[in-house]
């Protein structure tokens, strides 16, 4: 008896395996037929066809996992000035303005080498501090020492 329960038990998962590698069979070709029905479908109903996978999406699609890239620092301007730079533009700023009143930004600008983005803050500091005036609008704007 012993011999015929060994039997059966290698008869009972003999046929196991024989069904999952059926089942597995059935399901890609299942797979494949649905998958041509849908792109004859759709070609011959005039809809959109599936493009080819591509890339990174590729490599997903064919069990491959795609190499990483390094990480990369994200790209920076120049690094934001110090209160002691604004101070400095600032007091450039306040020696031009009293020597010249009335000058737009642009002069100024091209009197202290400064860029007229530069201006802003030193201006926006003197104009809060109160030691300039404006007058205009715009680029019209002129500066002049209280």
């Amino acid at each position: 008896m012993a011999e015929n329960e060994s039997i059966d038990d290698i008869l009972k998962e003999f046929l196991q395996r024989v069904r999952a590698a059926a089942r597995v069979e059935y399901r890609d070709e299942l797979v494949a037929e649905l998958l041509s029905k849908v792109t004859s479908d759709t070609a011959a109903a005039g809809g959109v066809t599936l493009a080819p996978v591509k890339g990174r999406a590729k490599a997903h699609a064919n069990g491959i996992k795609p190499a990483t890239k390094p990480r990369t620092k994200p790209k920076m301007g120049p690094a934001k000035r110090t209160p002691d730079d604004v101070t400095a533009a600032a007091a450039k700023v306040m020696q031009f303005i009293n020597d010249n009143p009335a000058k737009r930004a642009e002069e100024i600008a091209k009197a202290t080498g400064l860029t007229t983005k530069e201006l802003k803050a030193p201006i926006r500091v003197l104009i809060k501090n109160e030691k300039i005036k404006f007058t205009g609008k715009a680029r019209g704007t002129a500066y002049s020492a209280k």
